[in-house]
């Protein structure tokens, strides 16, 4: 076995390449780093750049979506001030055919009380019997010694008493007609009961005329096709304003009727107009 010798240089020489070549791959290695930091840097600033820019483009709209809402709130606004003013012109509108309809039933019955005032041939029967009825009682009385202290008939006066008793109960009814309309805005309660006033004031009128035997002059003077008219007219309103104001309408809980009110509870044998 042969034993192989090797020179100091020769083993200096092939150290340095190892060691030449261990810093080469250092530095390509350490190049090779701030490459790929240099990247990174460059892609995270582009990646910030781009999220500024979303931002930024994210707040313009935002911004410009506020000036929107803002603009369709502000002509929401305009919108529900001229769908108000509409309304208050039609409540307008109707007050003054409810006015006109109502003094046009409260002159019928003025009227009527002024005729019932005169008498009728009914009444003239009517204290003729009476008369007849004291004058027998007297008769009686005298016949039997004793008198009768029952006051003698007088047309005049009872003709006259009867007619301030019903212009009495004329203006009371009429006075809750009066008032009943001026809420605002109305309820349903508030048109209901000016409907009831009108419908029961006239049925009221021809139950007393025909109870005292009086021809009737003003029984087509009330016109039910107005009367209906107008309240379809006030409902179509009520519907709209319990919209507007997120009410909800009593009828619609459950069923109403305006014969079924106060005004109807009155006794039929006591004639009131």
């Amino acid at each position: 076995r042969q034993t192989v010798r090797v020179s100091p240089k020769v083993i200096f020489s092939e150290f340095q390449t190892r060691f030449l070549n261990s810093r080469s791959e250092e530095r390509k290695a350490k190049r090779q780093a701030e490459v790929a930091a240099r990247r990174a840097r460059k892609q995270a600033a582009k990646e910030k750049e781009k999220a500024v820019k979303a931002y930024q483009e994210s707040a313009s709209k935002q911004t410009l979506n506020q000036e929107e809402l803002k603009k369709e709130d502000l002509e929401t606004e305009e919108i529900k001030a001229e769908k108000q003013r509409i309304r208050n012109d039609r409540r307008q509108e109707l007050l003054l055919e409810a006015g006109a309809m109502s003094r046009s039933l409260f002159r019928s019955c003025l009227r009527c009380v002024k005729i019932m005032g005169q008498g009728n041939e009914h009444d003239e029967k009517e204290f003729v019997e009476r008369e007849k009825n004291q004058f027998q009682t007297m008769k009686d009385a005298v016949a039997s010694g004793t008198f009768s202290m029952a006051p003698p008939v007088d047309r005049e006066n009872e003709l006259s008493s009867r007619a301030i008793y019903y212009h009495g109960h004329t203006r009371e009814h009429f006075e809750g007609d009066s008032d009943c309309l001026k809420p605002d805005p109305w309820r349903e309660e508030n048109v209901d009961t000016y409907l009831a006033i009108l419908r029961q004031g006239e049925y009221k009128r021809k139950w007393v005329m025909n109870d005292y035997k009086f021809d009737d002059p003003y029984s087509n003077v009330f016109d039910d096709r107005r009367v209906d008219a107008w309240e379809s007219k006030a409902r179509d309103l009520l519907k709209e304003t319990y919209e507007a104001n997120g009410w909800i309408l009593p009828s619609e809980l459950h069923s109403t009727d305006w014969k079924r009110t106060k005004w109807d509870d009155d006794d039929d044998d006591q004639p009131i107009i």
